[in-house]
């Protein structure tokens, strides 16, 4: 089975009619959400490392088997780490992605060119 690319999903724009309030609460809205999702990913790769490499350890203490069972937790926390990984960035890429409006697509380039200027 082939997987077929999908167009990102978009939202509807930002603002209407320039109104800042709701510019400002869809921003502190796309902050939350970027707080939150790398959050997660911390703890659960925080997780996925520290517990095979750990136990790796302390079962290599118990069996005397020194540096084997360390390298086999530490393969562990390789493999669970990129699935860590892979699974935040299919979240981060299923999030739809907000459109802006032609004022502030001007506003932005304006930034862009006064800061060219500036150098």
């Amino acid at each position: 089975m082939v997987k077929t690319a999908t167009a990102p999903r978009t939202t509807t724009p930002v603002t209407k009619g320039g109104d800042a309030k709701s510019t400002i609460d869809e921003s502190v809205r796309q902050r939350n959400l970027f707080l939150t999702m790398a959050i997660d990913m911390s703890w659960r790769l925080a997780v996925s490392v520290l517990i095979p490499v750990i136990g790796g350890h302390y079962l290599d203490e118990h069996f005397n088997k020194t540096p084997l069972l360390t390298l086999l937790g530490m393969v562990v926390a390789l493999a669970l780490s990129a699935a860590v990984i892979w699974r935040a960035l299919k979240m981060a890429n299923s999030l739809p992605v907000p459109q802006l409006t032609k004022a502030q697509r001007r506003a932005i380039r304006k930034s862009y060119e006064k800061e060219e200027a500036d150098e």
